[in-house]
């Protein structure tokens, strides 16, 4: 039997390589944020896998790379299994 773990984040604190499903977006961001991120396609339930921290945010969703600014990251919270 193999056991898990879910765990919830912020997206700030994953690393490069590191995966998880948009659990929530943060909605005291204000509607232009949640409206943008719609437009990259991360909405709750997307895969995200982060590809850079430092010097641009990169995150790939699907087959796309999205640089996302600092209220954007911080607008997402994923969950990660492991």
């Amino acid at each position: 039997m193999t056991s898990f773990t879910i765990e919830g984040s912020s997206l700030r604190l994953l690393r490069p390589n590191e995966r998880g499903v948009v659990s929530r977006i943060d909605s005291s961001k204000g509607d232009l944020v949640a409206q943008k991120l719609r437009s990259m396609n991360i909405t709750t339930g997307t895969t995200v896998t982060v590809e850079q921290q430092f010097p641009r945010f990169i995150l790939r969703v699907g087959h796309d790379q999205v640089v996302l600014s600092d209220p954007l990251r911080d607008a997402i919270y994923i969950r990660l299994s492991r």
